[in-house]
């Protein structure tokens, strides 16, 4: 193929990331998705502190270790003066992801929003470990003042139950039907 014919070539299509399905899920539901760490400020414009807004990437100060780390996502819903930090691990076949579950339950009990989600993307998690972070997390909602949920979504459309009751009802952790 001649360098004329592969500049012209279709790029391969690029299958979304687990972060890039959260989004579309919000947008469906009106949610702003906005990349600033600043709740007040999104992109280039100034905008009040009202309404719902999922914030990419943001950097939090992890006090157990005393040093800064990054959410994969944070919702605020500033009318319901709800937050909920979110951290994405998605897994499609078996590797060591889900071996290393355990670290971001702890980012998420010390970092200073008081709900926080482990989302667990794809079918390549073994149950056991998975079994694990639910029970980690558990025992951390039930000793402290933090409400942490892992949820596991083999498919889009138990995280979308999850993302609906959050933001139609303000529902961070409880079961969806």
């Amino acid at each position: 193929m001649t360098r004329m014919a592969l500049a012209e070539a279709p790029l391969p299509k690029r299958e979304k990331s687990a972060g890039d399905v959260i989004d579309d899920i919000f947008r469906e539901l009106d949610v702003s998705v906005v990349t600033s760490d600043n709740p007040g400020y999104h992109g280039e414009q100034l905008l009040p502190r009202v309404g719902r807004v999922l914030v990419r990437r943001v950097g939090v100060l992890v006090q157990a270790q005393f040093r800064e780390t990054n959410l994969d996502r944070v919702y605020y819903d500033y009318e319901r003066e709800l937050s909920v930090a979110m951290i994405i691990r998605s897994q499609t076949s078996s590797g060591t992801t889900d071996e290393k579950l355990g670290s971001p339950i702890k980012v998420l009990q010390s970092c200073v929003y008081p709900i926080g989600w482990l989302i667990c993307m794809g079918t390549g998690f073994r149950q056991w470990t998975l079994r694990e972070a639910i029970e980690t997390a558990n025992q951390i909602t039930k000793s402290s003042n933090k409400l942490i949920r892992v949820i596991t979504a083999c498919d889009e459309s138990i995280l979308r139950r999850y993302i609906k009751a959050l933001v139609e009802d303000g529902n961070p952790g409880g079961r969806v039907a």
